[in-house]
């Protein structure tokens, strides 16, 4: 049982919710609420709508939506070259070399290059050269339809937002080490800073990758639905994890 499964299981035993593993392994259970049954797999939760979790797998689309906010760093997205266009969006380039020749031409090294789809910090590339282009571009197209180009951040601080509700309710540095408190002063900026999301859109649960850059503004690099809560629980903080749950729950309830 991943620990997010975990986690649930905990938090439904101690509110007195109809909690049911469902397999045999313990990656998919059912949870009785309502009078109505509710699913969570591995990391996904039952918290938000269908076209929210298309969106912010997509990271492409993610950019798009709030690129009038200007919260996420600069972005450009490339089509693998043998897509059919019938259904995908006009093939623009019809070779890796025009697509790299492309990317030169509109960014300064270094620049990042990884997966429209990517999870998990997989097959992200910080390119400084020519060369480094030529195969991040060649590997992520092995695994991905797209892949984007996106202005390098050079960041002072790295943040796993959770939100909930459309509320940030948890800030921590990544892997764990660092909570902040609501009452802090990078809490708070963190929080202002996110306020315009709820005009664009729904987010039930989600976690959501911050950067602070090295003059102290704030980037948005992606938007997770299913974030893996297990370096919040290593460092032993499910107390502060089992209340988003409720909060969570209460949406559905209402």
């Amino acid at each position: 049982m991943v620990p997010n499964m975990q986690l649930v299981k905990e938090f439904c035993e101690e509110e007195g919710l109809d909690f049911r593993i469902v397999d045999k392994l313990g990656n998919l259970a059912e949870v009785k609420c309502g009078g109505k049954p509710y699913f969570f797999t591995y990391t996904t939760t039952p918290f938000n709508r269908e076209d929210v979790q298309h969106i912010c797998n997509d990271k492409f689309l993610t950019y798009e939506l709030l690129s009038t906010e200007h919260l996420m760093p600069e972005t450009r997205r490339y089509l693998r070259p043998d897509l059919d266009p019938t259904w995908h969006d006009t093939i623009e380039f019809s070779s890796i070399a025009d697509i790299v020749t492309d990317i030169q031409k509109n960014f300064s090294f270094p620049f990042v290059v990884k997966m429209n789809a990517g999870s998990l910090g997989r097959n992200i590339f910080k390119c400084e050269n020519e060369n480094q282009v030529e195969k991040a571009v060649a590997k992520i197209f092995k695994e991905d339809w797209a892949l984007l180009i996106q202005k390098l951040i050079q960041k002072q601080k790295e943040f796993r937002v959770l939100v909930v509700n459309n509320s940030v309710e948890l800030a921590y540095t990544k892997g764990g080490a660092d909570f902040l408190a609501k009452g802090d002063k990078t809490f708070k900026e963190i929080k202002d800073f996110l306020a315009p999301l709820h005009k664009h859109i729904n987010l039930g649960w989600a976690g959501l990758d911050v950067i602070c850059d090295n003059k102290g503004k704030f980037w948005l690099i992606e938007i997770n639905t299913k974030p893996s809560l297990i370096s919040a629980i290593k460092a032993g903080k499910a107390d502060l994890l089992k209340p988003l749950y409720k909060k969570a729950f209460s949406e559905i309830l209402k």
